[in-house]
């Protein structure tokens, strides 16, 4: 990562005009390496030129959640759920529901996870998300109904969700 970050830097030395769409690049970049710190640095310089993107918004969020800041996390979640654009909003409800369920707020989590998989049905992110909020409320059978969803979709011979996240020991 170290490599490709500072050849990107290097790069962006030769930018001329606009950089908005680079840094953008960046915070992706930063954020499918692991960095969320980079990323949200990534991020902010797109809000600051957009202040209204969702995209940066998302990253943002994701990058904040990472970090464990979910108070900033779920104000920049709630910015890019409720954005209005033409990309599908289905990552930043997950973004939202996480963060929702990180500021102790899992009835309000659940009910934008179940939103999320009632429109993407099986989504492996959403269905975590969805089954840490329901443990948060005491629902251990939804939680293991809806791992269990996600266990049937990763085909036979696969490792158990339900069983590694509700015992990770295999006690």
């Amino acid at each position: 990562f170290t490599q490709a970050w500072r050849a990107c830097e290097s790069a962006m030395g030769s930018v001329t005009g606009e950089r908005t769409e680079v840094h953008r690049a960046f915070a992706h970049l930063a954020l499918d390496c692991g960095r969320a710190d980079a990323a949200t640095t990534q991020a902010g310089k797109v809000l600051a030129r957009r202040s209204d993107d969702a995209d940066a918004h998302l990253v943002m969020a994701v990058a904040l959640l990472a970090l464990g800041r979910s108070g900033s996390a779920l104000e920049h979640a709630r910015k890019a759920a409720e954005a209005p654009r033409v990309l599908p909003k289905h990552g930043s409800r997950v973004a939202l529901g996480r963060a929702l369920a990180d500021e102790e707020k899992p009835a309000e989590a659940v009910e934008v996870l179940r939103r999320v998989l009632a429109k993407a049905p099986g989504s492996p992110h959403a269905s975590l998300a969805l089954a840490r909020a329901l443990r948060q409320l005491g629902d251990e059978k939804g939680a293991q109904e809806t791992l269990a969803k996600v266990d049937s979709q990763l085909g036979e011979g696969k490792s158990r969700l339900v069983e590694f996240l509700l015992d990770p020991k295999g006690t």
